[in-house]
């Protein structure tokens, strides 16, 4: 094999490897896109999530209030029943 061929194999190859490394990056390209639009979707969802846990947070508050309410009417009735 002459130095004019081993020259024309190499370009080969490199030219091969530059095919690979470029489709390679289109592959990659394309999963991080994917990846990216997924992310912006958990991010959404993680927002609604943590509105409907505040909202029920504030409704189990309440409830819990409403319910401290009724035990104490329900002590005092009985209180005064006692009498």
């Amino acid at each position: 094999m002459n130095f004019n061929q081993m020259v024309s194999e190499l370009q080969q190859h490199r030219d091969e490897l530059e095919e690979l490394v470029a489709g390679r990056t289109r592959e990659l390209d394309a999963a991080n896109q994917e990846l990216t639009a997924l992310n912006e979707e958990m991010i959404a969802m993680n927002e609604i999530l943590e509105d409907t846990n505040k909202r029920l947070e504030d409704e189990n508050k309440a409830r819990r209030q409403v319910e401290d309410n009724l035990l104490l009417r329900e002590r005092q009735y009985r209180a005064l029943l006692a009498f």
